[in-house]
């Protein structure tokens, strides 16, 4: 199976939950459709609970046009762990490609243990796993844009 790891897009620096600006919206509608134009299209998605991650799961799904619920997890960004992860994919396994909207650290997690030569992490940036048995592949990644 596929899982495509998506950092939310540009934020509001002046709140404790900030909200996706003009700018974040366009951002991860953009990486939705660079999603759906490589074929990682979702069959399911998951997304952390706060404000920027599930504005930003929408607005990829938007851009997949994909019409799937977003399963919001009630967890801090740093209990995200490739462990928790397999787990959770372990036990909803009857789909071919996830849509996991997360938080830098994960993403930079990911990266640096599986694809160091893989794009900088920046706002709506996307990497792309292949999973099967436990095992955790880099596929492929978007860079996301450094500005607009």
């Amino acid at each position: 199976m596929i899982v495509a790891f998506v950092r939310h897009g540009a934020v509001r620096n002046s709140q404790t939950d900030p909200e996706l600006t003009s700018l974040g919206h366009r951002m991860s509608l953009e990486a939705g459709r660079w999603l759906k134009s490589n074929g990682y299209i979702p069959d399911v998605c998951w997304s952390t609970n706060t404000r920027r991650t599930v504005q930003t799961a929408a607005n990829l799904i938007l851009g997949c046009e994909k019409e799937i619920a977003v399963n919001t997890l009630e967890m801090n960004e740093f209990d995200l762990t490739l462990d928790f992860l397999t787990i959770l994919i372990s036990n909803n396994s009857d789909f071919k490609t996830g849509l996991f909207c997360c938080h830098q650290p994960l993403l930079e997690n990911l990266r640096n243990n599986f694809a160091p030569n893989s794009p900088s992490i920046r706002f709506a940036s996307a990497l792309v796993m292949r999973y099967s048995d436990g095992d955790w592949k880099y596929a492929d990644a978007w860079p996301g844009r450094p500005n607009y």
